[in-house]
């Protein structure tokens, strides 16, 4: 149901209890964690993914006011010291048409898409597609290419330098959904913003670059087996392919893509069909600090040291794009990942772990995953700020974006846009529908005080669906007990914990006995952000019969 929603960002306030301090951060920006000021509740928890009732009880108050961070302006300049460069490196890879180059081009356009958004400026744009247009240009059709296993009619690249597989010719999955994954972002940002899309020559560009991808990335790939090539063997090289799905939802109007993309992004975040696992269930509580997330990057692995940190960036980068569009994560995974960060996988400057147990000695590369959720606390950007490796333009780029985000509020372009409702003042949450998340059936229309009790509905998976007046709105904000935005739906039908299969699905919320205040404000637009309407808020009680 998220993956059609359209994102814009919203700017609030946080009220940082202890110290009294107020942040401004955009609304899908408030994750605060800090390893040093964490309290969880240890209990076991099953292979699941990790235990939200647990890790809610994971805060901490921002610690450094955003005037003390360094400008984007700062950034730029750094950026453009090196931008020169990257060009002398990147261009040539570019127009090379070998695929193993793709890899590392992928970093230059994240770097420009990440620049342009920070800026709102053309010309970080315009270098961004030059690269990816010399690619294009350089594709050939698989049947003319005598080392490929392939032979077929798409357009592809051949390998001619991989250090290990040598000048094989053969063509390789995980080169081009390296680099892919920063092209759709590219074209999400350009179709998110009318000054671009609008704009003829860019629109064009545009327009070709997908009809590009839709056929010889997209297709390609998916004719050729899913199973083999797009649910891949371990978690980094599907996550390539889940965050191309999740774009090419949005940006593609075939109907025939726009399915598979939602099935492909629902059965990485949650079932694959060839291995006994799924992105949300690999998710655990971190052994060395249950407030931070830990996974393996072997499918039904939960065990061992986990994911290596190298790898790691690109599920991170994922979480955080599909986050920032509403779409499975919430608040508490990206504070699991912040706490990872910044106290198991970086404990102290110049000390850096190999896997994301803490264990082992790395290398300090956070460029394309991990340094992007600088945006979410202000403390862990200024920590970002003098870390010496992978001093590049994605480095730059990444945390001018950052700074833009936590100083300002938003970035200067966003990746999504939100179409605002009729007469927005009159929407209103109008009743709680409780569910069995197990069958999608409603159970009852719950009142104020009301008891649910889990031995009579016979599962502890329940979820809770606001009904608004008109049926569809904007967004709809959660808030529970004292966490403001617990969780925020663009999309109907409006639940506590999210939904698939267009709403015939429902995740469950996993909620332990205790006393809930649970309120649903609906907005104008996604994110939310616009004119609220009128709240409803209802205080109920969970039991298990024995309470």
């Amino acid at each position: 149901m998220h993956l059609h929603s359209r994102l814009s960002y919203l700017g609030l306030l946080i009220t940082a209890l202890a110290a009294l301090i107020i942040v401004n951060i955009p609304s899908r920006y408030t994750a605060q964690t800090r390893a040093a000021s964490t309290s969880v509740n240890n209990a076991a928890m099953p292979n699941t993914g990790a235990n939200a009732q647990n890790m809610s009880q994971c805060s901490v108050i921002p610690d450094v006011p955003v005037s003390e961070l360094q400008s984007v302006t700062y950034w730029e300049e750094r950026f453009l010291d090196v931008w020169q460069y990257e060009l002398d490196t990147a261009g040539p890879a570019s127009q090379s048409g070998d695929s193993w180059k793709l890899y590392n081009l992928g970093y230059s356009i994240d770097a420009n898409v990440a620049m342009l958004q920070a800026t709102g400026k053309q010309e970080y744009l315009n270098r961004a597609l030059y690269y990816v247009e010399n690619v294009i240009d350089a594709a050939k059709p698989s049947s003319s290419l005598p080392g490929s296993s392939f032979q077929d009619a798409y357009l592809t690249w051949p390998n001619y330098s991989h250090p290990g597989k040598g000048n094989d010719g053969e063509e390789y999955p995980l080169f081009e959904s390296y680099m892919w994954r920063y092209v759709t972002y590219l074209l999400r940002v350009i179709q998110a913003n009318d000054e671009l899309y609008d704009d003829p020559d860019i629109r064009a560009r545009y327009d070709n670059i997908l009809a590009f991808t839709e056929t010889n990335i997209f297709d390609k790939w998916y004719d050729r087996g899913p199973e083999q090539y797009i649910y891949r063997q371990n978690t980094h090289m599907a996550s390539h392919w889940a965050r191309i799905a999740m774009d090419m939802a949005v940006l593609t109007t075939d109907s025939t893509q726009q399915s598979r993309s939602q099935e492909i992004v629902d059965n990485i975040n949650h079932n694959l069909p060839n291995y006994p696992s799924g992105l949300r269930p690999q998710l655990q509580p971190n052994p060395l600090n249950p407030c931070a997330l830990w996974w393996s990057d072997e499918w039904g692995q939960f065990e061992g040291p986990g994911q290596d940190v190298a790898h790691g960036n690109a599920v991170v980068g994922y979480m955080i794009e599909s986050y920032e569009n509403n779409i499975e994560w919430t608040n508490l995974d990206i504070q699991g990942l912040v706490t990872l960060l910044d106290g198991v996988v970086w404990p102290n400057e110049n000390q850096y772990a190999d896997t994301v147990d803490g264990s082992g000695q790395g290398s300090g590369w956070f460029n394309d995953g991990f340094v992007k959720l600088g945006r979410f606390h202000p403390d862990l950007q200024q920590r970002l700020e003098e870390h010496q490796v992978g001093q590049n333009t994605q480095l730059y780029g990444n945390l001018a974006l950052n700074a833009k985000i936590l100083i300002d509020g938003q970035p200067a372009l966003a990746d999504s846009t939100s179409a605002p409702v009729e007469n927005p003042e009159e929407q209103q949450v109008t009743s709680f529908v409780l569910v069995n998340a197990d069958t999608g059936a409603d159970i009852r229309v719950l009142s104020d005080n009301d008891v649910v009790d889990l031995s009579l509905l016979g599962t502890s998976n329940i979820s809770i669906r606001a009904e608004t007046t008109p049926a569809m709105v904007g967004s709809v904000r959660f808030g529970l007990n004292d966490e403001t935005v617990f969780h925020v739906e663009n999309a109907v039908p409006y639940t506590i914990q999210g939904d698939y299969d267009g709403g015939q699905g429902y995740y469950a919320w996993q909620a332990a006995p205790g006393t809930y205040t649970l309120t649903a404000t609906p907005f104008e637009l996604s994110a939310p952000e616009g004119l609220s309407g009128t709240p409803l808020s209802m205080t109920f009680s969970v039991v298990a019969g024995n309470d």
